[in-house]
């Protein structure tokens, strides 16, 4: 329960609240009639708010406070009168009150946990994230000896842009860039803005593949009314994972600042065995 990302489904969320509800109630049946149900029945109401959605929940609350009340009814042998009518409906809304409440609290845990390893402005990894997940693909490497490739990216006169069109028309090329990347590349491959209009890239691949894969990712189309967007990239392809990551993206960085003195596009290294 602890990690955010976690979520059952609408009906598999809706079915274990309205499991867990009829068990709270069977066993206190066979425990004490006496014994409130609306403690057990807020943990469960909690838990399902916590780890499904407001429609799983939604109809967990609902059951389970209509449990309760047949409960009430049947085992202890309260009459319907007023008095109970409202206390059945107090508890429906406190219920309600402890699902929405701990939605709410996922969902603001959630966004944080996005905003901290996303940026806001393209959707891609910031520089923490993107680091983050590069040095677990370094690990990866190393332990399974596959192909490590590592790509620096820049858009060219990206300054011009900004200062002929304004800083809106700057943000519009970098999310252009950035939908345009991530829709060419695999789920498994690493691509976060790691600066202003600076892009980092790690691919599990060789040499070739890489570089075709970054050809791609540079190749922007150009859009009606936008202006050209030109990116160089510097790419270095290492036969199994680097030593560094640090000394990889300096090594890469190197090579995008050549590939961008010759508007060549596209400037790779391959590290010796």
């Amino acid at each position: 329960m602890t990690d955010s990302r976690f979520r059952l489904g609408t009906w598999t969320g809706a079915a274990v609240g309205i499991a867990a509800s009829g068990l709270v109630v069977f066993a206190d049946a066979l425990i004490d009639p006496g014994v409130s149900l609306v403690t057990p029945l807020a943990l469960v109401v909690v838990a399902i708010a916590w780890l499904s959605t407001p429609a799983a929940c939604g109809i967990t609350v609902i059951l389970g406070s209509s449990l309760g009340s047949v409960q009430n009814v049947i085992a202890r042998g309260v009459p319907i009168t007023p008095s109970t009518v409202i206390a059945d409906a107090m508890r429906l809304a406190t219920l309600a009150a402890l699902a929405f409440l701990a939605y709410e609290l996922r969902r603001v845990l959630e966004y944080a946990q996005t905003t901290a390893v996303h940026d806001q402005l393209t959707g891609l990894l910031n520089r923490r994230g993107f680091f983050e997940l590069a040095e677990r693909e370094v690990a990866r490497s190393q332990r399974d000896g596959t192909p490590f490739t590592i790509a620096v990216m820049d858009l060219d006169r990206f300054k011009q842009i900004n200062d002929a069109r304004g800083h809106e028309a700057g943000d519009d090329a970098l999310v252009r860039f950035a939908r345009h990347a991530s829709g060419t590349l695999r789920r498994i491959d690493v691509l976060g803005r790691t600066g202003g209009d600076e892009f980092c890239l790690v691919l599990p691949l060789g040499p070739e593949a890489a570089a075709a894969v970054v050809r791609k990712v540079i190749d922007v189309p150009s859009e009606d009314g936008q202006p050209e967007l030109r990116v160089s990239a510097g790419v270095v392809s290492y036969p199994h994972a680097p030593e560094s990551l640090h000394a990889a993206l300096i090594a890469a960085d190197k090579r995008m600042y050549a590939a961008k003195k010759r508007f060549s596009g596209l400037d790779i290294e391959v590290a010796p065995e």
